[in-house]
């Protein structure tokens, strides 16, 4: 699930924007980057939030930001050929913060099974 996700919304939006007719989103790859610096900070800073608040529950955030996740992605997809470049830093943005928080405890999972 992570890498398909991963592969839609950093790869696979950015380039259809891009090349979409009639109206291309230019400055989509340095949205892109932004919001990829901003990922990889949230997602240093929701294993700290996970373990301080949550209580270390791995079962509960998989489940919870999981299904966030994908009604998320549900939602935002088929309005793809209608967004503009604001409105694209914000879902894209939404959906790092999500999966910032289901990687958290996909990898809390995987620590405490080994």
């Amino acid at each position: 699930f992570q890498s398909a996700f991963y592969y839609v919304v950093w790869i696979w939006v950015p380039e259809y924007l891009y090349n979409r007719e009639p109206h291309p989103i230019k400055h989509i790859y340095l949205i892109n980057g932004v919001n990829s610096f901003i990922y990889l900070t949230i997602r240093v800073a929701a294993g700290y939030i996970i373990d301080r608040y949550l209580h270390s529950d791995p079962t509960l955030t998989l489940i919870v930001f999981g299904l966030v996740l994908v009604c998320t992605l549900s939602i935002a997809l088929p309005f793809l050929d209608r967004i503009n470049e604001v409105q694209f830093l914000f879902v894209q943005m939404i959906c790092g913060v999500f999966s910032a928080f289901y990687t958290a405890g996909w990898s809390l999972w995987g620590i405490r099974r080994f």
